[in-house]
């Protein structure tokens, strides 16, 4: 992480900062424009994840009959904003309805974040999965991907390994770069690294999904660690 106050810090903060307002902006537009033209379970969801109250709800539902409205409202108590459910149809919703442009916009994120300062980092990525908790596991590849275990020091990346299993590591290891490889190998015993070269030619050809899903399972024991204060990921 870069010193708080450089012009190059200051622009990444205000490139992040956008990028998540833009986010959390839009996600909200098309939620309400959904809310006004779809179906009742779903718009329960979406109004929970707005935090909407039942008289806000009410309004926003417009010309709605009383029956639906009624409806809708003593289905929303059954949801919460965070609940995952409630965030697999947000994603959905958001997905289908117009929003193209994920993707480069976690990028400019994942780009600009490790010049924004730890300090602010640090608390926009908390403020900002607390606004806006879809798409987690695309924000957890701004913060810390697969390979960047390789920028931990040896006991960090130690803690990791013994938190995952064999079969993952396998998986994950199979779409991992030389240079990982090497520094995951040197942290294992020289028995079990043979085990895990075997494994891994054993293996032939295996579905992208499948080594991403690995790697995601790493990567969330990682910040798990981080959250513990166990191993730092922000340098």
């Amino acid at each position: 992480m870069r010193k708080e106050n450089t012009v190059e810090t200051k622009k990444a903060q205000e490139l992040v900062s956008k990028t998540m307002a833009t986010i959390t902006e839009e996600t909200k537009n098309i939620l309400i424009d959904y809310i006004q033209n779809g179906y009742i379970e779903s718009l329960s969801k979406a109004i929970a994840y707005l935090g909407m109250s039942p008289d806000e709800a009410n309004i926003l539902l417009g010309d709605m009959s009383e029956t639906v409205k009624e409806r809708i409202t003593s289905n929303i108590a059954h949801f919460q904003k965070h609940d995952e459910s409630v965030v697999s149809e947000v994603e959905h919703i958001v997905l289908t309805r117009g929003k193209k442009h994920v993707a480069e916009e976690y990028k400019v994120i994942k780009e600009n974040l490790p010049f924004a300062g730890k300090e602010f980092a640090e608390k926009s990525i908390q403020n900002f999965r607390a606004k806006t908790p879809i798409f987690q596991k695309t924000l957890d590849e701004c913060i810390f991907t697969f390979e960047d275990i390789n920028q931990l020091d040896d006991r960090e990346i130690q803690k990791i390994l013994y938190w995952t299993g064999h079969k993952t590591l396998t998986l994950a290891l199979k779409g991992a770069s030389k240079e990982l490889r090497k520094r995951i190998f040197r942290n294992k015993p020289k028995k079990e690294v043979a085990m895990l070269k075997e494994a891994i030619e054993f293996l032939g050809s295996v579905r992208d999904s499948w080594i991403e899903e690995a790697q995601a399972k790493i990567v969330k024991n990682a910040l798990r660690l981080e959250a513990d204060g166990e191993i730092v990921i922000w340098r």
